[in-house]
């Protein structure tokens, strides 16, 4: 309403220039209103408005997802909040059933992060990366859903087959709990805590860059090797749990006050530490200790 006063404002001083100029002065109101060029002027203002209603017509219905988007769009939304229960990850040689919460969110987060790519086709991404892995969902009320994972992180829902997605990270879910080959370098303890990609902790999951922060900040604690038995019970109690993820290879890391507890192939070996350096693994990971 407020521009509509302003363009008739502006019409209306027009229409008063143009007269005046034609010789007579001091028109008023109702003489301008009157005019040929004012009712000119007002019929122009008409025609634009129309125009550009037109227009954002014409742009609302250019913007209009097909049905098939929407589709897709509400399968992300609903694979970005849904509760699971059990991840099945699998590639030619391996099934594995992971069933942490941590993971869960990780999943959703994957779906959330994705982001359609239109200049490669599925038969570009098969042709020129390769399967990595098959992700199975499987939600609480029943409901199942299927994804192919391929090397660069390039995803594809089964029930959009002719659909290329890009999902940061997708690929290290599978990276964390498939075996790779038999060829494998026999890594010990901390080498896996310093690779590993994905470390899970109750709930939580840290992936990427914050799995192996944690890990290079275990390994370069200064440590000093000690027997269990020389523990106090008091000094016993458990502040995190932190599990390493590394193809199909795990790593406990238990921290206490003043010490860490490696676990590995059920061998328990014990460092003491400084309550500072556990106190920057929980400033790392922003926790409250």
């Amino acid at each position: 309403m407020k521009n509509k006063k302003v363009i008739l404002g502006a019409a209306f001083l027009a229409a008063t220039v143009f007269i005046a100029g034609c010789g007579k002065k001091e028109l008023t109101k109702e003489e301008v209103k009157n005019s040929e060029y004012y009712k000119q002027l007002q019929v122009q203002l008409k025609e634009s408005k129309e125009t550009v209603d037109e227009l954002k017509e014409q742009l609302a219905i250019a913007n209009e997802k097909t049905p098939k988007e929407k589709e897709l769009d509400s399968l992300i939304e609903k694979l970005s909040r849904d509760s699971f229960i059990k991840f099945e990850i699998s590639n030619e040689k391996e099934t594995v059933f992971v069933e942490e919460k941590g993971v869960y969110s990780l999943a959703n987060d994957m779906a959330l992060s994705a982001a359609q790519i239109t200049r490669y086709s599925v038969d570009d991404i098969k042709l020129n990366y390769g399967k990595a892995y098959h992700y199975v969902l499987y939600d609480e009320d029943n409901s199942i859903f299927e994804i192919d994972v391929y090397h660069g992180d390039f995803i594809v829902f089964e029930d959009y087959p002719d659909m290329v997605f890009y999902s940061p990270g997708a690929g290290t879910i599978g990276d964390a709990y498939i075996k790779q080959s038999d060829s494998m370098p026999a890594y010990n303890s901390f080498q896996i805590m310093t690779l590993s990609q994905l470390v899970t902790e109750n709930n939580k999951c840290y992936f990427g860059n914050k799995a192996k922060a944690l890990g290079q900040a275990i390994f370069s604690m200064s440590k000093k090797r000690v027997k269990e038995e020389s523990i106090e019970e008091n000094d016993k109690k458990v502040k995190k749990q932190y599990i390493f993820h590394y193809y199909g290879k795990t790593v406990n890391c238990n921290l206490y006050s003043s010490y860490i507890e490696i676990i590995d192939d059920n061998k328990n070996i014990w460092y003491q530490v400084s309550n500072e350096d556990i106190k920057g693994i929980y400033t790392l990971l922003k926790e409250n200790s």
